[in-house]
């Protein structure tokens, strides 16, 4: 099996929106945009999809318990 390499593009990622739009939720008294479940969620996706990717086989995705 060949580990293959991948480059992530961090720069394309809107970051400063998604900051804004938490602190603009709590300055607000708002419910924030996405829960810490659904953003937890979404690490254990990427991380089970670079893993799988460096094995060149599926993994198990190890979503976060409630």
């Amino acid at each position: 099996t060949t580990a293959h390499k991948i480059k992530v593009n961090i720069e394309s990622h809107n970051v400063s929106a998604e900051v804004d739009s938490f602190v603009s939720a709590i300055i607000n008294n708002r419910p924030v945009p996405v829960s810490s479940l659904e953003g937890a969620s979404t690490v254990a996706v990427c991380a089970a999809t670079i893993e799988s990717a460096s094995l060149c086989k599926p993994v198990k995705i190890r979503y976060p318990k409630i």
